[in-house]
C-alpha cells in the first residue's frame, strides 16, 4: 500500500469478512447490528447482520426479527374464514408431516 501510494497509484485494501466484522466503522455507522433472533431461538438473543439498506436524516431505517414459519397461522386464516378447531387440526396435521 505504502509503494502505491508512494507512486500516486489510487488504492485501499480490500476487506474480507474478518477485517468487516471487526472493523468498529461499521457498526458505527449501522452497517453491521445487532439483530434480535426469530422466536424459539434460545441460544442467544442477537446475531451481527448487516444493517438496514436506506435510512433518511428524520428517518432512520429500522430492523426487527424475522418471523417464525407458522407465527401467524392463527390469525392469517381466521382472516379466511377457517375456524380455531380447523386451524388446530391443520397445524397438527401440519406438524405431523415434518
Amino acid at each position: 500500500m505504502a509503494r502505491l501510494e508512494q507512486a500516486g497509484v489510487p488504492s485501499c485494501k480490500v476487506y474480507n469478512n474478518s477485517d468487516v466484522f471487526n472493523d468498529p466503522h461499521f457498526r458505527g455507522n449501522g452497517w453491521l447490528i445487532d439483530a434480535p433472533v426469530m422466536a424459539g431461538i434460545d441460544s442467544m438473543e442477537t446475531f451481527v447482520c448487516r444493517g438496514p439498506n436506506a435510512g433518511f436524516s428524520k428517518e432512520p431505517g429500522t430492523f426487527r426479527r424475522a418471523d417464525a414459519l407458522g407465527e401467524h397461522n392463527e390469525e392469517v386464516m381466521g382472516r379466511y374464514g377457517y375456524s380455531k378447531d380447523e386451524i388446530d387440526r391443520l397445524q397438527t396435521k401440519w406438524s405431523q408431516s415434518k
